[in-house]
This record gives structure tokens, C-alpha cells and sequence, in this order.
């Protein structure tokens, strides 16, 4: 049973559409699995309908929509549009499984990289998006992640396994938000390893000296 969830105002610019990428990566995540979710983001949705029902209609060209069409076509190649099929590039094996193809499409992934004892990460690049800071996580049973704050904003889906921070446990298909007030160290409980899909807006800011060592040096942060 899933027990934590995006707050409403994110299921709102989700539904918008005026949530960024990385972001809506891990929030559409979330929604796929959660049928509580998925209920209140139509909610919202029909609300969306509602108020473009009742906006007032605006005059546009008779050829707008032929315009709209040629505008697409000339964004991407003909070939392109015809043949391409995107498929998830580059994943761990497992995280394909553990998350839905549909998301992952045109996505690229890489193998898992070490960044300390028992924990490996795999970065996710979004099509359109720059620079996504999306990423996998996994991590083996009992592990504890270093002690950390965070310089901004960190979504988190807990894919499969859990963790307990001292704030709450946090089980497959949980949803976790932190902020630059939240400071924990993250234990995986002993079920089994833990894997994560995470949104970063700022880098993690480790108590430890060793662990900041640590994370430039893999990679895992600039």
C-alpha cells in the first residue's frame, strides 16, 4: 500500500503542463503505479477542461491548423517521423523492468557506477530536457546513505525495497520530497536492496568530508 504521495499543487503543473521534465519525470512515475493519484490528477484535468470550455472563443486564420501540421513537419525529418520508435537506452537491466516502458521511451540511460560500499547510481537523460538531474539509485539491504541536507529540491520514487530516514519509512511506490530544511541519513532496511528514481534541482550537501570526497570524485556530483 502506498502511503506517500506528491502534494496536489505538483499533481496540479503536472496536469498544466508547467512542471519541468526532471520533475514530471519522477512525479509521472509516481502517478503510473498509484491509482489514488491517477484519480486526482484527472480530477484536475477535467477541471482544465472546464475552464478552456468556458474561456472565450478567439478568432484565428482559417489555415491555422494546416499550419500548425506543416510547423511539425518541418521540426523533424521525414525519415525520422516515419521510422523512429524510441526505446530505453543504456538501462540498468532491472530498472526497465521496475520502471514503465512508456516513460523511458527516447530516454538514455547508463550501466550502474559505483559511488561507495554497496551503492551504485545510473544517470537519465530526458529527451528535450538540457539537463534532466534525474537519476537511478540502488542500494544493498542495511546500507546507510550519509548523512545529507539539500541545496534545493530532491523528488525520490522508491521503485523497490524501502527505507527508513527518521522522518518515516518509505516502501515501493512511495513518494519523497525534501528541501533545503531537511536534513537525514537514509537507511535501507534489511528486506532487500533498494532502488530509487530521483529528481535533483541542487546538489546534496554530505556532512562528511569523505563523502563529499566521495561524490565528486564518481561523479555522483559536481
Amino acid at each position: 500500500m502506498i502511503h506517500h504521495h506528491p502534494a496536489d499543487h505538483h499533481l496540479l503543473a503536472l496536469a498544466s503542463g508547467q512542471m519541468d521534465s526532471g520533475r514530471g519525470f519522477v512525479v509521472s512515475a509516481h502517478v503510473e503505479t498509484c491509482r489514488v493519484c491517477q484519480r486526482r490528477l484527472q480530477e484536475f484535468l477535467a477541471v482544465g477542461g472546464e475552464v478552456l470550455q468556458a474561456s472565450e472563443p478567439v478568432n484565428v486564420s482559417a489555415d491555422a491548423f494546416a499550419q500548425t501540421l506543416r510547423r511539425i513537419d518541418a521540426g523533424l525529418p521525414a525519415a525520422a517521423a516515419i521510422t523512429a520508435t524510441p526505446t530505453p537506452v543504456g538501462f540498468p537491466r532491472e530498472c526497465v523492468t521496475l520502471l514503465p516502458s512508456r516513460l523511458l521511451q527516447g530516454c538514455t540511460g547508463q550501466p550502474w557506477r559505483w559511488i561507495g560500499p554497496g551503492m551504485r547510481y545510473s544517470a537519465i537523460e530526458i529527451p528535450h530536457a538540457a539537463q534532466s538531474n534525474v537519476f537511478l539509485l540502488k542500494i544493498a539491504p542495511g546500507r546507510t546513505m550519509p548523512r545529507h541536507s539539500h541545496g534545493g529540491c530532491e523528488f525520490t520514487q522508491i521503485l523497490s525495497g524501502s527505507f527508513n530516514d527518521g522522518r518515516a519509512r518509505f516502501d515501493a511506490g512511495d513518494f519523497d520530497e525534501t528541501d533545503p530544511h531537511v536534513t537525514h541519513q537514509p537507511v535501507v532496511t534489511d528486506e532487500g536492496e533498494c532502488i530509487c528514481l530521483a529528481y535533483l534541482d541542487a546538489p546534496l550537501r554530505f556532512e562528511s568530508w569523505v563523502a563529499r570526497a566521495a561524490a565528486r570524485w564518481t561523479g555522483f556530483q559536481n
